[in-house]
């Protein structure tokens, strides 16, 4: 199962492209709509697919993107940072009540969970780094909505 995006051959490398995908309609509802793209505000992402359509640069095209792919680059990205937070601060709240007088353990919690949360980004990236470099199932060019020739008529 695949989402379809589109977006524009920027190179080609053999049978693969390099694609600059458009933000889809979904992503002006969605609340990460600003960080999903490596957190540079650009409005377009630069997706590796493999060439089944045989684009070439300057084509228009859509890209089928797998959905386990994506889901996996997400919770790679989301979860650890969210753990992190939950599990520092449940751990710094036990530690507190245990080692420290409730007046001065009262922030521990909220301590605990930042520095949770920032461990959990750190862990998050290295672990993106990592699923870098594994074989995944590339998104694939399925088809060349508009030629170089027929872009560069329109205007």
């Amino acid at each position: 199962m695949a989402f379809a995006e589109s977006g524009i051959v920027i190179e080609v490398r053999g049978h693969t492209a390099l694609v600059r995908l458009k933000c889809s309609s979904a992503c002006s509802g969605c609340a990460s709509a600003g960080t999903c793209h490596a957190g540079r505000g650009e409005s377009a992402q630069i997706l590796k697919a493999r060439n089944d359509a045989g684009a070439a640069a300057g084509d228009e095209v859509t890209v089928a993107v797998p959905t386990r792919a994506a889901i996996n680059a997400s919770a790679r990205r989301y979860l650890p940072p969210v753990a992190g937070l939950l599990v520092g601060a449940g751990v710094a709240q036990v530690l507190a009540g245990a080692l420290i007088p409730a007046p001065a353990g009262a922030n521990a919690a909220g301590f605990g969970g930042i520095a949770g949360a920032i461990l959990g980004l750190v862990l998050g990236r290295r672990l993106e780094r990592r699923a870098a470099t594994r074989a995944v199932p590339l998104a694939r060019v399925t088809r060349i909505v508009a030629g170089v020739d027929s872009l560069s008529n329109r205007g």
